[in-house]
């Protein structure tokens, strides 16, 4: 008899992060919609209050659902938008919720297009899973789907992906000239290079070779013509491929990439420089150095998304600051703990909301068609949430990184503190790691079904320990590693 998928529990010494995050999954169960039983093309998702599912923001829950042990499967809302794939490969963005059927909210974005994750998402589902035969099925589709994207994107002709300004994903940040994004482009060649490890794992060379170059192609082409070197932005293009200078964090997606270069340098800088990014709450989408910055916080216009400072924040990560990316990501905890307690006017009680003030605590507000501050934000946005209060808090704050298909566990730590992990689900297994401090000092009690590689990184110590994990309850003392 097979076990009922439970959610792993987090330990961490400051008990409002745990307190969030098994409020977070409360919303998520509240919030989840269980496929209908005996009705044709019916699946789960997680509903939010957004009109129609749009594979950017309906795909994002799968970076922390991954993390409920297949209870919540997000699997399912990535096979809907690959059930909607056309002949020519074709995958639109926006689909009514009741019906599946396809609408397109935006006239002047005729292909319906949206910032793709799909083989991230993908990636993030085989590292808690290990199903290979998925990642088998999925390639096939998403290789159609990129072929076609290059294409109606004009890829060959220009070396960047040419969009309408309507697949922006920052909100209400002005970008009516902008015909090449900054954030596409690069959210594009990353989702290539997962593509590509995608053919790694499965040994499929033509998969690697397709996905790559690309990806390089596309990057080159951010290089060559969106980097400014003087001002130390990557900037939007016009219609005639000239920057346009208003400057938003959709540039630090190109973080994300493989790159290692002065602009990778410059931009985890802006990310640091007091004048930039780095504001009371991490990271308002416009920096203070842009012209769209507004004192008042006009929504986007100087507000702090989870969605985006998310990237921005596992951007770091990926270029080696570990330690910013986590304190980054206690920042932004805390703002949303202040918001939970603070009610607004009229209210008994705080809330979560889809995007902050900066210098202060609770939502932005965004102006109307008079220009007065009288919009509020999407209310508790799980999207965002869950990427924040599950997955950078077990990712960037405690440190852990699980992967199924290696057999393996990497736990990179500032310093010893009481923290850890609690019965982490790993297919027919489960996995328990807590740092605690007794009587004889610091200890890590880890406890397993089967035999794990278990790697400690101590940053404060810069050391780096790696043993295996045996069967059943065992317990390591770091003054003896």
């Amino acid at each position: 008899m097979s076990k009922e998928p439970s959610i792993p529990a987090i330990k961490h010494y400051n008990p409002d992060l745990v307190d969030l995050y098994e409020k977070t999954w409360v919303w998520v169960s509240k919030a989840w919609k269980q496929a209908e039983k005996g009705v044709k093309n019916s699946f789960a998702y997680l509903d939010t209050e957004d009109e129609y599912f749009d594979y950017f923001y309906s795909l994002l829950p799968a970076f922390f659902l991954t993390y409920s042990g297949e209870k919540y499967d997000p699997a399912e809302m990535i096979d809907f938008f690959y059930s909607k794939q056309e002949s020519n490969g074709a995958i639109r963005s926006h689909y009514t919720k009741d019906k599946g059927e396809h609408v397109n909210p935006s006239k002047k974005n005729k292909e319906d297009l949206s910032v793709p994750v799909f083989a991230g998402a993908e990636l993030a589902i085989y590292n808690k899973t290990a199903n290979k035969k998925r990642l088998k099925d999925s390639a096939v589709k998403l290789r159609n789907y990129y072929a076609w994207l290059i294409d109606v994107c004009n890829l060959n002709e220009y070396e960047l992906l040419e969009t309408p300004s309507e697949v922006s994903i920052l909100g209400n940040v002005d970008r009516k000239d902008a015909h090449f994004l900054v954030e596409y482009n690069c959210a594009v060649a990353i989702d290539l290079l997962y593509l590509s490890e995608i053919g790694d794992i499965l040994n499929e060379k033509p998969l690697m070779m397709f996905a790559k170059p690309l990806s390089d192609m596309i990057l080159r082409g951010v290089r060559d013509k969106m980097w400014n070197e003087k001002d130390g932005h990557l900037y939007d293009l016009d219609k005639d491929m000239k920057q346009i200078k208003n400057p938003h964090i959709g540039e630090m997606f190109y973080l994300l990439s493989d790159e290692v270069n002065n602009i990778t340098t410059t931009l985890v800088e802006k990310l640091k420089d007091e004048n930039e990014y780095n504001t009371y709450n991490i990271f308002p989408t416009v920096p203070k150095s842009s012209q769209q910055f507004e004192e008042s916080q006009n929504g986007f216009k100087g507000g702090v998304s989870s969605i985006l400072s998310f990237f921005a924040i596992k951007g770091l990560e990926h270029k080696g600051e570990f330690v910013y990316a986590s304190d980054c990501t206690l920042r932004h905890v805390f703002t949303m703990l202040e918001s939970l307690a603070l009610p607004l006017p009229g209210e008994t009680q705080g809330d979560l909301w889809e995007v902050y003030k900066n210098e202060a605590d609770g939502p932005v507000m965004f102006k109307d068609a008079k220009g007065k501050l009288t919009k509020l934000p999407k209310r508790r946005y799980l999207p965002g949430i869950g990427l924040v209060t599950i997955t950078l808090l077990i990712e960037n704050v405690i440190g852990m990184n699980i992967s199924i298909p290696q057999k393996k566990v990497v736990w990179t730590m500032q310093k010893y503190d009481e923290m850890g992990i609690e019965n982490f689900p790993l297919k027919r297994n489960s996995i328990s790691i807590q740092c605690v401090k007794n009587a004889r000092g610091w200890e890590i009690r880890l406890e397993s079904e089967k035999l794990y590689y278990f790697t400690i990184i101590n940053l404060s110590e810069n050391k780096e320990h790696k043993l295996p994990i045996p069967s059943g309850k065992c317990s390591l003392l770091p003054e003896k590693f």
